[in-house]
Formats: C-alpha cells, structure tokens, sequence
C-alpha cells in the first residue's frame, strides 16, 4: 500500500471512532439496499433479486443474488452475500462477501466488510477491503462513509480467482460515500441517494449512481422490492454520461 493511501486509510479509521459517539436513527448498509431501515430488528434477515444490467461499455447481462445474514441482540450483525450472471457467456461473472456490523447508540453503526469478485470473462479476480459508518438523522437524511483498498488480479498473476489471495502488483482505493433521504410514503418506502458502492462493488471517484429503491409493505417484515439505478461516468470530464443502468426486483424479509 502506498504512503498516501496508508495516510488516507488511518485519517479515515480515526474519523470513525470520534464518530462513534454520535447518535441516529437507523443503520443504512449499502447503497442500493438499506437493510437497517427494515432489517435492525430481524433476526435471521434475507433478500432475494433478479437484475437487469444495461451498458454502453460491455454486453448486457441479467444476474442472481441472495443476501442472508444474523442479528444478535447484542447489536452485531453478520451478512453474507452471492451474486452470479445468469445467462451472458460473454459476460460471466460472479461476486460474494462477507461482512460484519456493529451496531451501537441508536442504531448508528461501523461495517467491515470483505469483498471477493471474479470477471470469467476476463480471466480476472478483485479482492477489497472496505471499511464504513452508517447513520442517519431524525429527518430522514442518511449517509455512510468509509474507505476501501482494492487488489486486482490480472491473468498473469498467480491464482487470480482464488478467494483471499492478495498477490498483485494492481492495487488502488478510494473513500466510500452514499448519501440519501427516504420517504414513508402510504403503500410502503421509498429510498433515493448518491453512491459509488453497491452490494457487489465499489467504484472510484469518476463513477457514481443515482440510485431509486422501493420497499412495497408498509409496516410489515416482508416486503416486494424495486431498485432502479442510474450509474454516470465521464464527470471530472466534464461529459457526463449514464454509462449504465440497473432495475432489480426482489423480496426481502
């Protein structure tokens, strides 16, 4: 790692921990699925979704996930996650994670989370490790930030598929940001933000989304979910673009 990147990282874990104090209302997980707006009291949460992936860059592909995980009551949450293209040849690909969050105050929470990727198609694999707070106000803003540190392993590198292999030459981080308001509407929840992280991903400082989650189930566990995503590039080139876009359905619980 180098000498920014380590000043970087250690600037960002010591922002943590004075934040650790601070008091909110609820613990937003990731970008695209804010797990702790429904999910801080479930016990065994899970989520199923099928997804659309809509590119300018590469082929179209349709993808599979399942996210389970285990809330104690003594406020630790443990996730796990699988994520796998369904059809494209030319496109296959495959993500899992696993993540711990602690949860404390009033449901503020910090996440470590660690993130395997393999691109088949590319003969590649990426290893991150991410690091995050989550929290939101009373007046339904919310926000998670961190930092993660990313190894990308190329064909010519030892094993580049082989989960926890961090030989390579290829590395490269970037802070976490997701910001966003959600809205209690009369059927359910709406969820709007802006984020360079998804379950499955983080991205850099020049590819962010716009992302449009609804939860269908108003004061119930088990609720019908939509997400629509909107993922722009080209901004510090002055020529931004929607260089993908993403509709999920799934259910949740």
């Amino acid at each position: 790692m180098k000498i920014e990147q380590m000043v970087l990282f250690r600037w960002s874990l010591l922002s943590l921990l004075l934040l650790y104090s601070l008091n909110g209302l609820c613990v937003p997980s990731e970008g695209l699925n804010q797990w702790g707006i429904l999910k801080s009291k479930a016990t065994l949460p899970f989520e199923l979704s099928l997804s659309e992936q809509q590119s300018y860059w590469s082929s179209n592909y349709q993808s599979a996930s399942i996210v389970s995980g285990y809330s104690s009551k003594q406020a630790h949450m443990f996730l796990v996650g699988y994520q796998a293209a369904t059809q494209s040849l030319d496109n296959q690909r495959e993500a899992w994670f696993l993540k711990y969050e602690y949860l404390f105050g009033t449901d503020n929470s910090v996440g470590f989370k660690y993130l395997h990727q393999n691109w088949m198609f590319l003969g590649t694999g990426i290893e991150s490790l991410g690091l995050s707070y989550n929290t939101k106000t009373n007046i339904g803003y919310y926000h998670s930030w961190g930092y993660y540190f990313r190894w990308t392993k190329q064909q010519w590198d030892p094993y580049p598929n082989r989960a926890f292999n961090f030989d390579t030459d290829d590395g490269d981080g970037f802070f976490i940001v997701n910001a966003g308001w959600y809205f209690e509407l009369n059927s359910g929840t709406l969820t709007v933000d802006v984020n360079n992280r998804d379950y499955f991903a983080y991205y850099n400082s020049d590819n962010w989304a716009l992302d449009f989650k609804y939860y269908i189930g108003k004061n119930s566990s088990f609720t019908v979910t939509t997400t629509l995503s909107l993922r722009f590039t080209g901004i510090f080139g002055l020529a931004v673009y929607p260089g993908s876009g993403y509709f999920s359905f799934g259910i949740e619980y």
